[in-house]
């Protein structure tokens, strides 16, 4: 768990302006086992696909 800073940029060198990126469970910890398998879990929207997976 980190905490949220500014970015380098931008800055002198290169002073295009930025959006701030997409923040998930800001201040939360979070429990990633796998993240093929939840990518997979997405992407198939199925549960019963992953029991597929050896373990």
């Amino acid at each position: 768990m980190g905490s949220k800073v500014p970015g380098l940029v931008p800055s002198d060198y290169d002073p295009r302006p930025r959006s701030d990126g997409y923040w998930e469970s800001l201040g939360k910890h979070v429990k990633m086992e796998s993240l093929y398998k939840q990518q997979l879990l997405n992407r198939l929207g199925k549960k019963k696909a992953l029991d597929n997976i050896k373990r």
